[in-house]
């Protein structure tokens, strides 16, 4: 008799009485065959695969080979039914038949045939490592790193690309070198660089400038901010938390994930969040039915600190960055995403316009930039990316400035950059400084043997109109004055008095700017 099918962890597990009629049409819609020794008639299992094409196996292999089937197959009951060779269970896997082909030998202790397609072991090993197989993963691991794969084309990049996204530090680390041999800024390789961090690519890039100096000596030796993300002004406790949030009239408690117990007024937490307001009705109705009279207690797997800083936005209080913890930047990026998550949009909205303060866009504007693009913030990315651009990105020094955005991200920062220097200097060339009566040109003039000083000169006066771009409210402009004379040679200086100030020099560059440059930020 032919029952529905029951739903597992994404398997689709049915008990069918007989698909013997079905078989033949089955297969010769598939353009694969099990092989032979995927078809013996005394297995225990027949698993069908997303294209149904079914293989008759042993439970135990699976049990043994798969951390995912043996959970499955040793404590879900199975239906059962008989057909012709005895009695059966069946499972639907959702692979293709090929996918599953490569994986059921990688299990079986039988000898293993080469696969010779570099793609077609990226999707064996996403399959494998979606399904808990370590002994194929293992197995396809190594089969990366012969020669006939590393040494060909572009093939290291995509491997050390492909290692990154897996999380394989091994595989990474051991062809580091020869992708380092690879433009990592090329177009032939760009959409590689979608599934690797910024930092993976920068790895890259330092290989190549520096192939004998450790990645970590490219950064600042600081103390790593993410590592403390998770406390305020200290981890809270019973006597640190405000008295707002251990109210003894409080009618919930909130317990967070490390052991820390608010005690606050559920109508606060169900009108700020949809999730919260269901979380809170399921446990009312819990702690009525069993437990009147009782408080109920919801645990969020957030830390104390977290939770306080959501709490100061969640209820009508007065707040400042200092107190609720959000004057540190990955703590505001850490409550941020919890916001999200349940759905807080009144603080979501505050965070948002908290991201945007000078004190964080004029120190950290990689770092915001890079979380912007990843939460697909755009209003707040174009405004990071204007600020981020006026420094290379390649030499930042901060390490955690890079760990919120993608190699693809960091690429279009650099373009971006590299767009904007190209037009600074074409702009650059139009701006005259009046001098002498014999009008001297002051990028022209130069009475100095040193031939970097043009070169040192041409770079201060970039870093002084990007920083001219830049709104007043958003980065205190620069005395340009002083950038523009304080290194020329002598006979320029000697003609700076006819610039009274600084702003007549900021007039004269926004001008400038407005009449030859054009950005798209």
């Amino acid at each position: 008799m032919d029952s529905l099918p029951i739903l597992f962890s994404g398997v689709e597990l049915s008990s069918t009485t007989s698909t013997t009629e079905n078989q033949t049409n089955r297969r010769s819609a598939s353009a694969f065959n099990a092989p032979p020794r995927f078809l013996n008639p005394t297995a225990d299992l027949i698993v069908t695969s997303s294209d149904n094409v079914e293989f008759k196996t042993w439970k135990a292999i699976l049990i043994e080979g798969s951390f995912f089937f043996k959970g499955m197959l040793e404590d879900s009951m199975l239906n059962e039914c008989t057909i012709g060779w005895g009695k059966v269970e069946r499972v639907r896997w959702d692979e293709t038949a090929k996918i599953i082909n490569h994986l059921l030998i990688l299990m079986y202790p039988i000898p293993k045939p080469a696969i010779n397609s570099l793609d077609e072991i990226f999707d064996v090993i996403r399959a494998a490592e979606k399904w808990q197989i370590p002994v194929a993963i293992d197995w396809l691991k190594a089969t990366l790193l012969c020669k006939k794969f590393v040494d060909v084309d572009r093939n290291a990049f995509k491997i050390y690309a492909f290692a990154c996204e897996m999380d394989f530090t091994d595989i990474r680390d051991e062809v580091a070198k020869k992708a380092s041999e690879i433009d990592p800024f090329g177009i032939p390789v760009r959409s590689h660089t979608r599934h690797m961090t910024a930092l993976d690519l920068l790895r890259l890039v330092k290989l190549r400038s520096a192939p004998y100096a450790t990645f970590d000596s490219h950064f600042t030796l600081s103390p790593n901010p993410d590592a403390t993300a998770t406390m305020s002004t200290g981890l809270p406790d019973s006597s640190s938390i405000p008295s707002e949030f251990r109210d003894t009239n409080g009618d919930l408690a909130v317990h967070s994930a490390d052991g820390v117990e608010f005690s606050v007024f559920r109508l606060f937490l169900a009108c700020s969040s949809p999730k919260l307001r269901d979380r809170i009705l399921k446990l009312s109705e819990t702690s009525s039915a069993h437990n009147q009279g009782t408080r109920p207690a919801l645990s969020l797997p957030l830390p104390a600190s977290i939770i306080l800083t959501l709490l100061y936005y969640i209820y009508p209080l007065p707040r400042s960055p200092t107190k609720t913890g959000t004057s540190r930047l990955e703590h505001l990026i850490l409550c941020m995403r919890a916001a999200i998550e349940w759905d807080i949009q009144v603080a979501v909205s505050a965070f948002r316009e908290e991201l945007m303060s000078p004190l964080h866009l004029q120190t950290r504007p990689l770092k915001i930039y890079g979380f912007a693009n990843s939460m697909g913030f755009e209003e707040e990315k174009k405004i990071a990316r204007t600020r981020a651009i006026l420094f290379d990105p390649m030499e930042n020094r901060n390490r955690n400035d890079f760990t919120e955005m993608t190699g693809y991200d960091l690429i279009q920062l650099r373009e971006f950059r590299t767009t904007l220097v190209k037009r600074l200097m074409a702009a650059l060339r139009k701006l005259s400084f009046p001098s002498s009566p014999s009008s001297c040109v002051h990028f022209e003039h130069y009475s100095h043997d040193d031939a970097s000083h043009k070169a040192t000169l041409d770079s201060v006066f970039v870093q002084a109109m990007c920083q001219a771009i830049i709104p007043n409210s958003l980065v205190t402009t620069p005395d340009l004055y002083e950038m523009l004379v304080g290194g020329t040679c002598l006979e320029c200086r000697k003609n700076t008095a006819r610039f009274r100030s600084s702003e007549e020099i900021i007039e004269q560059v926004n001008k400038v700017l407005k009449e030859h440059l054009v950005l798209y930020c």
